[in-house]
């Protein structure tokens, strides 16, 4: 580890709204669509490379890196689309040296939340309570931040974590611990 106190990345992956938070507080959100991108009309490879790219300049100094698993029952956008998305930042992460976990969506919002089922409005209010001083704007930063509070918590072997959180965890793919001896 890179610090005393473990710093964990989440990143919930979308092609419109990818959400990336860190576990020390902040969120954010990249949005090639949106207002000042380089071109609101982005499609295909080069709306991959340039999110890529912006999850990329995030990175920074962290112990892990947690990705939200793919969520197979989405109906919106292209599937292909955001397969490729989700092996391309996770091979940029692992490019950085950096261990990854992959949580699935049930498991976000039972850490979160409490319950497998949450609603978005449920998690937002989860982080808020969790981060007071972070500006979250989104679902997507709300589940980055899930994230990264559960990937922060899975370093530091936290052991006041409720049966729910416990749940959580252990539906978590870890990376192994030579990975994270780096």
């Amino acid at each position: 580890m890179t610090s005393l106190r473990p710093r964990a990345l989440g990143v919930d992956l979308s092609l419109t709204s990818t959400g990336v938070a860190s576990s020390l507080g902040w969120c954010t959100r990249i949005r090639p669509d949106a207002p000042g991108s380089p071109d609101r009309k982005m499609r295909g490879l080069d709306r991959l490379r340039y999110i890529v790219a912006k999850v990329g300049s995030l990175l920074g100094e962290y112990d892990l890196v947690v990705i939200e698993g793919p969520s197979y029952g989405s109906r919106h956008g292209s599937a292909h689309e955001r397969g490729g998305l989700w092996w391309m930042v996770r091979d940029a992460v692992e490019a950085a040296r950096i261990p990854v976990a992959v949580a699935p969506p049930s498991s976000v919002k039972l850490w979160a939340a409490g319950h497998g089922h949450a609603t978005k409005q449920q998690v937002i209010d989860a982080m808020c309570d969790r981060y007071p001083n972070a500006v979250i704007r989104s679902n997507d930063e709300a589940d980055a931040l899930a994230l990264a509070h559960l990937g922060a918590a899975w370093l530091a072997e936290e052991n006041g974590a409720t049966d729910a959180q416990r749940r959580a965890l252990s539906g978590v793919a870890w990376p192994h611990a030579a990975v994270l001896a780096h």
